[in-house]
């Protein structure tokens, strides 16, 4: 049970759900409820509907984590208590180390997206150049004006959105450095500084590999997540420490026959 300090829900999955996220709901409607009561004594009704409006939001949210966070706390509690294959604490100079190298793993989205909106802004600005050369309204120079621009807008958007990837994954590298590194594996889920992942659940366990990079070995589980345009993979690098290779291994087959 000593785990238990550091051991928190910390960005489960699915997304939101999380025991921080529950505390921030319920605080939310105790503010959003102050709000309503305030309006109600003062007979201002747009501060009435505000409040109101919170409390309903906030008391929703609150609903949909009660339904989520005990099967997963349990998950967490069962691992803790002895049914687990491997638990591993990493020191704070590996586990930064780690965190290095899964950074320049997953490089930056800016120049990705750069690139995808250069593309269709290309054929924007074509369209738009094209039009205004066909009308024969505007001159040559014009033209290239308003096609170059076009160009730009739908890049710049792209890149913008780029932008925004990089500062959350820089904000999750961050709240991972602050957490530590702790890794718990059983049969019934894995939990990975913050992360649960159930083994019968969402998102749907795929499969793990054995794999090794710059000198170290690491455990690749893959998860089919759903979102509302379909699903995509993700990756779950696990390093393994150095001297823990053959229990590395012995938990892989475990959750090959148990997953």
């Amino acid at each position: 049970m000593i785990f238990h300090r550091k051991m928190t829900l910390g960005h489960t999955r699915p997304f939101l759900v999380s025991e921080r996220n529950l505390r921030r709901a319920i605080l939310f409607a105790l503010v959003s409820f102050v709000i309503c009561l305030y309006g109600i004594l003062t007979d201002f009704a747009p501060l009435t509907g505000i409040g109101a409006a919170g409390i309903f939001i906030s008391l929703l949210f609150v609903f949909i984590l009660a339904f989520y966070l005990p099967p997963l706390r349990r998950t967490l509690d069962d691992m803790v208590t002895g049914n687990r294959f491997i638990h591993w604490v990493y020191s704070p100079e590996f586990w930064e180390g780690h965190l290095r190298r899964e950074r320049r793993r997953k490089k930056l989205e800016v120049g990705k997206y750069l690139a995808i909106g250069l593309i269709p802004g290309t054929m924007l600005g074509l369209l738009v150049g094209g039009l205004e050369l066909w009308s024969k309204k505007q001159p040559l120079s014009t033209s290239f004006f308003y096609g170059g621009l076009g160009i730009l807008a739908l890049t710049f958007l792209f890149g913008i959105v780029g932008l925004f990837a990089d500062f959350f994954r820089w904000l999750r590298f961050l709240e991972l450095k602050r957490l530590g590194g702790q890794v718990l594996l059983g049969p019934n889920g894995l939990y990975y500084s913050g992360d649960i992942f159930k083994s019968r659940w969402q998102p749907r366990y795929l499969g793990v590999e054995w794999g090794e990079k710059d000198g170290l070995s690491h455990l690749l589980f893959k998860f089919e997540v759903r979102v509302r345009n379909g699903t995509y993979i993700e990756e779950v690098l696990i390093p393994v420490p150095p001297g823990k290779e053959v229990e590395g291994r012995a938990a892989m087959q475990q959750v090959l026959l148990s997953w």
